[in-house]
């Protein structure tokens, strides 16, 4: 299947060849991790515009999307992480083992006892550093232990620092009582993240589609064409209310009344929410997480136009997981045409219990693709 055509208007008509990049350079140029989930220690330089990210299942991928991400998003976003993995987030304690619990598996082999160290490297936007550890508490309570119920409170509180490319640093600790104590500020990262796990949430596509209609009307018919070249049943994109929350309705060709994009279509609902990620992060990073999820296989080669072309028309760099060589196979023909935007990233588990990671250009992806070689 061709590239998919993207219009804007009736008298206006873009292809993906026509979008070209502005600014190639990519806004993340590497990483330097320490003590952060199964990665002891590493270091990933020369990044891409486009960063594909594969390896066996628990060989690290999420957590490498993760270790880009969490810099410069504040002490909430670990128990989101949490949440987003499908796990349990334990309410809130200052009981040692339940507090730890709440950040003890970003920890490389959940020990607390080293520092977590995340360097990114790149543009002013994306460039930062954050450090999370556990740090002894300044107060202790009256009476740190209770006696009937054999438990002690924790004497250490879980720390986030991060620092921007200016030197600005924020630090957020998470007190005994619950709430988390902020000093300094810092510069926001201008990246977003969509989890593999589950569907979109309903709320945020709404948000975001709101908010596109109202900042770039030629950016919001780009958006919604692009979805009607990609589902020729489905027109007439708008927010209702279901229960007082926005949803993204669509009309279905057959069906009478609006429909929500999520009932209609787990591809056209995944699609259409990995689009809206990307005008409002222009100049920044935009990480999905099995980016094939929920889409049928024959629609590989539109999802791939369509992302591509939004990462050159919105100045954004891409990290995506995958597992699909059928997905990997779709992708070949871009990384012919711009084998320089292109990086493979494979990770691995190794037999000692470490995890690492390869990065290849895009020249040698392409050669893998065409040889048959297996990549996943």
């Amino acid at each position: 299947m061709g590239c998919a055509v993207l219009e804007v208007d009736e008298n206006t008509v873009e292809t993906l060849d026509k979008i070209q990049h502005d600014n190639p350079q990519p806004m993340i140029k590497s990483l330097h991790i320490e003590n952060f989930r199964c990665f002891q220690k590493l270091d990933i330089k020369e990044f891409g515009k486009f960063n594909v990210i594969v390896g066996d299942n628990g060989s690290g991928k999420t957590s490498l999307l993760e270790a880009i991400f969490l810099p410069g998003n504040g002490a909430q976003m670990p128990v989101m992480f949490r949440r987003l993995r499908g796990m349990i987030a334990p309410s809130f304690s200052p009981e040692k083992q339940l507090y730890e619990s709440l950040y003890g598996d970003l920890f490389f082999g959940f020990s607390g006892d080293s520092q977590i160290k995340i360097d990114l490297d790149g543009s002013p936007e994306n460039s930062r550093k954050a450090r999370l550890s556990y740090t002894p508490v300044s107060e202790m309570p009256l009476f740190p232990e209770d006696k009937s119920k054999n438990t002690k409170i924790a004497n250490r509180v879980f720390t986030f620092e991060s620092t921007d490319a200016e030197n600005n640093t924020l630090i957020q600790k998470l007190n005994l009582d619950g709430n988390v104590s902020q000093t300094g500020s810092c510069k926001l990262q201008k990246s977003v993240f969509s989890a593999s796990s589950g569907l979109p949430n309903p709320v945020d596509g709404a948000q975001r589609f709101s908010d596109l209609k109202q900042n770039s009307e030629d950016d919001f018919k780009l958006t919604v064409n692009t979805i009607y070249k990609l589902f020729p049943q489905v027109s007439d994109l708008s927010i209702l209310l279901t229960g007082g929350a926005g949803e993204i309705f669509c009309r279905v060709v057959g069906v009478s009344k609006l429909m929500p994009v999520s009932l209609v279509s787990n591809g056209l609902n995944k699609i259409l929410n990995s689009l809206l990620l990307f005008p409002g992060q222009r100049n920044g990073v935009v990480l999905i997480d099995e980016i094939e999820n929920g889409i049928y296989y024959k629609r590989y080669p539109e999802l791939w136009a369509s992302v591509i072309a939004f990462c050159k028309k919105f100045e954004v760099q891409l990290f995506v997981t995958t597992h699909s060589k059928e997905c990997l196979e779709a992708l070949s023909p871009y990384i012919e045409n711009d084998k320089s935007a292109f990086r493979f990233i494979r990770t691995e588990a190794l037999e000692n219990g470490s995890h690492i990671a390869r990065i290849f250009k895009g020249e040698n992806f392409a050669s893998a693709l065409e040889t048959g070689t297996e990549i996943r």
